[in-house]
């Protein structure tokens, strides 16, 4: 949301009429997914939603609040996984040790998402599930190889990342599912750097540039690009990343990649950022952020 809208609805209240739901557990919210499907919507952080609904821009009949289901609010070591729950807030993702250890770069863009209010509202499942391009979380999950879990009263199915986004404002999740936890490969990397582009703090990001890498002495034996606000969905940048797996880090190789990534991307110009603009300052960052992962690898 940007920030010209976000200042103009703070005090503002919701003027529709709608029916609320808290249910308890995650059984009984499968219950009224099930039973109401698209005429519900889940609501977890509201960090977009309720100021979408304060600026009249969307009406929704049946709210239904997720947060008294404490089954959706852990951080959980799991084997060959980290499991986030979906209603895990992004000051949560910023203070888990857990997180810290393993995903800094996701702990970084946690804290990268907006202002104090949006750190202690916003959700990772409320995050993805809003699939804006500008999904703070989406870029470095997506470099995690992250799975979500998608859950009915029919069951369950865990469907990767990079799958779940189908295009602006749109995923993989039917009527009668939640998006319950997201599964992140205990995968360590030797450096990582993570930025968000944007006017202020507060702000939707211009562009977003989250990377990893792999080293092994000076090769570059594994690296991911993530990225955000350039594409229909978050992406990787796996042309650019090809161009520097298994090759010798030098300012050359920084360069092609970057170059290659400015080509990669499909940035749309709106009131936040021009295309062009995106598609320079994703191809500086990449070599900015990639020297700043190197350098801590």
């Amino acid at each position: 949301m940007d920030n010209q809208l976000a200042s103009n609805t703070t005090t503002r209240v919701i003027a529709q009429d709608f029916d609320y739901s808290a249910p308890a557990s995650l059984a009984e919210a499968l219950s009224i997914r099930n039973e109401y499907g698209e005429d519900v919507r889940p609501l977890a952080g509201g960090t977009d939603l309720l100021i979408e609904l304060k600026a009249d821009l969307r009406e929704e009949g049946h709210l239904m609040s997720l947060d008294g289901v404490d089954e959706l609010n852990h951080i959980t070591d799991a084997d060959d996984d980290l499991v986030i729950g979906a209603t895990v807030t992004f000051d949560q993702l910023i203070e888990s040790p857990l997180v810290n250890d393993w995903f800094p770069s996701l702990s970084e863009a946690a804290s990268d998402a907006g202002g104090v209010q949006v750190e202690k509202m916003g959700t990772v499942g409320g995050n993805l599930c809003n699939a804006s391009p500008a999904a703070s979380s989406a870029p470095p999950l997506l470099n995690l190889d992250a799975r979500v879990t998608l859950q009915s009263e029919d069951g369950e199915r865990t469907v990767p990342l990079d799958e779940f986004f189908t295009g602006p404002k749109q995923t993989l999740l039917e009527s009668d599912e939640l998006l319950t936890e997201v599964r992140v490969p205990k995968t360590r990397f030797d450096g990582w750097a993570h930025e968000e582009v944007k006017r202020v703090t507060e702000d939707l990001a211009k562009a977003i540039v989250s990377v990893v890498v792999q080293r092994d002495g000076d090769v570059i034996t594994d690296c991911r690009i993530g990225l955000g606000c350039v594409a229909p969905v978050p992406m990787r940048a796996s042309n650019a990343e090809a161009v520097l797996n298994g090759e010798t880090f030098s300012d050359d190789v920084l360069a092609r990649a970057g170059a290659t990534a400015r080509e990669e991307i499909s940035p749309i110009s709106d009131s936040r950022s021009t295309s062009e603009y995106r598609r320079l300052i994703t191809e500086t960052k990449i070599e900015d952020l990639l020297t700043e992962a190197w350098d801590r690898a």
